[in-house]
């Protein structure tokens, strides 16, 4: 009997990341893996000679690919997206490019022009640094244009949210409401909510939006795969709540686009006893991640947990989600039940409970513990991740645009240690890349030119933001790769293009590895293939 069919993808710059054989011009696939590397005159002869195993079937080549001389590299992977959110996000209202709050409402004037009363008016992406105005929007610039509908905007670090006194009302907010635990009501001087929700606050009137069926909810997955597909990505470390039978369905139904390492967020030790799924459970397209826990907030909102207080703020040190003890039983049962941990950590307050939270899991057995964003790390911190074994989860999409703000929220001791990649590299840390998607767009090219030139999309400032931080695009790239792969127990099947790894492959418009970083963010993916099948074409490659 015959043996799986052949694709060959021939005439391309294949950077293989793989140290035994860096480079190669084409490949064969069958049955979803790398079944050759080699040249093109290699690969080619496989037409007529197929390809076997010892004791299989020989195989036989049915399509060839011609790459058209484009750079090759391994499936991308995103190792820290909300595809769920996203995929929300592509529906709601783009506030990302709103340059001032008068902009803002107009953009919101359309839209409620558009619903019914009472329909929700929901959005995504405003941040009050990128405003004219250079301050918190509030219920005083949404009441007059949204009278008789409820309106919720996430900034674009997701822990902050404005809401006008709509939804105000709907939530049962008043001038005496408490704040939730970890969250923060921000109120004027005279205790009148402004508009302005930190952190667990906002589950206080998000709780109130109206929730997909299982239908709309697959619907919303599959936007967002399709998505990060179209952006080069082959596989994603997703962090959604309660999803997991969404997602398996869609896994079921043979039409998922993209692999999915997914991870969920828990916040009670009754939640994660109620685990049944250890990581790893499931297979190459769907497998089971880690469970995520908040330590901190974000920079921008100035809710991340600082040591001392804000250069910009005095008085203000942040938030921690939970108290560290409670941070700490949290950790250890969700190593006890079989899973990966994960936990967003900004501050160097967050970051030293963090870790301690993450020693006691470690000396249990935990394996390969994550830290999102390691927003502050001194030397103290960097030795504690070395000796942990510490997976960073890092955004260099964070730095094309918080470099001109940030330096003014640190002050210059905390701006020379903030958002550190060469030295977490050098000391031996494992370094990923995400872009924490809808918070930023879910480009990789973001992240790699944030990663190689640390500056704004325009050079500022010249050399780059903290200079001795950045990394070659051969490094930026392993990020996006076989470091993914590390994160996920997947570096012997993921991240290198080499025979019998699964046939994952991301072609690019140019050779990252010979371009001037200015031009990064202008590099164009032209095919994703995921399982040797092509899930995404630029329309030029058609």
């Amino acid at each position: 009997m015959p043996g799986e069919p052949l694709t060959l993808f021939v005439n391309g710059l294949i950077r293989t990341m793989d140290g035994d054989r860096p480079t190669a011009r084409a490949v064969a696939v069958s049955d979803g893996r790398f079944a050759a590397v080699g040249s093109n005159e290699e690969i080619l002869a496989l037409r007529s000679t197929g390809l076997s195993a010892a004791g299989s079937a020989r195989a036989t080549a049915t399509e060839v690919v011609d790459l058209r001389g484009l750079t090759v590299v391994p499936g991308l992977i995103e190792s820290h997206v909300h595809l769920y959110w996203l995929g929300q996000s592509l529906a709601q209202l783009d506030l990302s490019d709103c340059r001032s709050i008068e902009e803002m409402r107009r953009l919101i004037s359309r839209r409620v022009e558009k619903i019914p009363p009472g329909a929700w008016v929901l959005g995504w992406g405003w941040h009050q640094e990128r405003f004219r105005e250079r301050r918190d929007p509030g219920l005083a610039d949404v009441d007059d244009i949204t009278p008789l509908n409820p309106l919720y905007l996430v900034r674009s670090c997701t822990h902050t949210a404005l809401v006008n006194s709509a939804a105000l009302r709907e939530a049962e907010i008043r001038s005496f409401t408490p704040d939730p635990p970890g969250g923060k009501i921000v109120r004027d001087p005279e205790g009148r909510p402004t508009g302005l929700l930190h952190e667990t606050a906002m589950q206080l009137v998000s709780g109130r939006v109206p929730e997909p069926d299982e239908r709309g909810k697959a619907e919303i997955l599959l936007a967002a795969m399709n998505h990060v597909a179209s952006q080069g990505m082959t596989t994603v470390h997703s962090i959604d709540s309660g999803l997991w039978d969404v997602f398996h369905g869609i896994r079921s139904s043979g039409v998922m686009p993209v692999r999915v390492y997914l991870s969920e967020p828990l916040t009670s030790e009754e939640e994660i006893r109620l685990v049944t799924r250890r990581t790893g459970h499931g297979d190459e397209w769907l497998r089971t991640g880690a469970v995520k826990f908040w330590a901190d907030g974000a920079f921008g909102p100035r809710t991340a947990a600082l040591r001392e207080p804000y250069a910009d703020d005095p008085g203000n040190t942040g938030l921690l989600v939970h108290e560290p003890h409670v941070l700490k039983r949290l950790v250890t049962t969700a190593t006890r039940v079989g899973r990966q941990v994960m936990v967003h950590a900004l501050g160097d307050r967050a970051m030293d409970v963090t870790l301690d939270a993450i020693e006691e899991a470690v000396r249990i057995g935990a394996k390969r513990p994550r830290i999102a964003h390691c927003g502050l790390v001194d030397q103290g911190v960097l030795r504690r991740m070395v000796s942990l074994g510490v997976v960073a989860d890092l955004q260099p999409a964070f730095m094309p645009h918080e470099h001109e703000w940030m330096p003014r929220r640190m002050g210059p001791s905390r701006d020379a240690v903030t958002y550190r990649v060469r030295t977490l590299m050098e000391a031996g840390v494992r370094c990923t890349a995400g872009s924490d998607a809808p918070v930023h767009k879910a480009n990789p090219m973001t992240g790699i030119f944030g990663a190689v030139a640390r500056t704004g999309f325009d050079g500022r400032p010249p050399g780059g933001w903290n200079p001795s931080e950045r990394v070659s695009a051969a490094e930026a790239l392993c990020m996006f790769t076989a470091n993914g792969a590390y994160a996920e127990f997947a570096e012997n099947e993921k991240g290198i293009i080499r025979e019998g790894f699964l046939a994952d492959m991301t072609v690019l418009s140019e050779d990252l590895l010979k371009s001037d970083p200015m031009d990064i963010p202008a590099v164009r993916v032209m095919m994703t293939v995921v399982g040797g099948e092509i899930r995404w074409k630029a329309s030029d490659m058609e």
